[in-house]
């Protein structure tokens, strides 16, 4: 697949799995529900949370986008590079509310002004810095 429709196919995902590094070199995964944001792929966690602990120490980070049940309906996507964590309050006000009202179906909350005010207290947002991509559509074969 090329990098026009593996970019499409991850505008359809609803999560993926995100892998950071632990203090023991072994990866941490963890799923995630996300947002495209200027072309960078957002999403946000608590503070404590250990893939965020993980990513102050070492901010290497992969990302897996996939569907299918059988062997000839597999797709995927894998993405590796860079997490960023925002600290910019504003940016981080934004981010929250893209990924918010992107999964809000999801959720079951609208999303507010005081919903995203209560997110920010304890959360962060993520933004990945994409340096590698690969992907597989077993469905062409």
């Amino acid at each position: 697949m090329g990098d026009e429709q593996a970019w499409e196919f991850i505008g359809n995902q609803r999560d993926m799995q995100v892998a950071t590094i632990g203090k023991d070199g072994r990866p941490h995964l963890t799923t995630n529900w996300f947002a495209i944001v200027d072309n960078t792929i957002v999403f946000n966690s608590y503070e404590k949370s250990q893939k965020i602990v993980n990513l102050h120490k070492d901010n290497r980070i992969s990302v897996l986008f996939s569907s299918g049940k059988y062997y000839n309906e597999l797709v995927g996507v894998s993405l590796t590079g860079e997490a960023e964590i925002i600290g910019e309050h504003n940016r981080k006000l934004l981010l929250l509310r893209e990924i918010t009202k992107r999964n809000s179906e999801y959720s079951g909350q609208p999303v507010t002004d005081e919903l995203i005010s209560a997110l920010a207290i304890k959360r962060t947002c993520v933004e990945i810095h994409v340096q590698s991509m690969f992907s597989w559509d077993h469905s062409l074969q």
